[in-house]
């Protein structure tokens, strides 16, 4: 259940530095895929990292953020298995939209207001083949 507007204010310094830490793991682990160093270490990181942040992007009512990185957590549950690793288009993909969370945290912390990434959405939703 998302929290309310003043539970937000009250909340919103705490989990910009939560998710600020989410996707720094996400920049990370996501470069050690594109340096072609994919193993099961990085890929639940990958996973837990997008799951808390799609989480908690919805207890805040930041639907954008939440949209992103539950396709995100769709991606990494799946290749958790490793059968499929990721090419590097999904990567730069995957990079390109965690740049776009950063720039999102940004926005939120200055204006409190959320950036679009309906286009990373679609973008990894087409590559994840699933709709969310």
């Amino acid at each position: 259940m998302p929290l309310s507007q003043e539970e937000r204010i009250k909340y919103k310094a705490l989990y910009l530095k939560a998710a600020r830490a989410y996707v720094k793991e996400l920049e990370i682990n996501l470069t050690l895929l594109q340096e072609g160093k994919e193993a099961k270490e990085p890929m639940t990181s990958l996973h837990r990292a997008a799951h808390s942040l799609a989480s908690q992007g919805t207890m805040m009512s930041f639907q954008s953020m939440s949209s992103v990185t539950s396709v995100m957590e769709k991606l990494f549950e799946g290749r958790k298995t490793m059968e499929h690793p990721f090419s590097q288009d999904a990567i730069t993909q995957l990079i390109e939209a965690t740049t776009h969370l950063s720039i999102c945290l940004d926005e939120i912390d200055k204006k409190s207001l959320e950036s679009d990434l309906s286009q990373d959405v679609e973008k990894l939703q087409m590559l994840a083949e699933i709709s969310v």
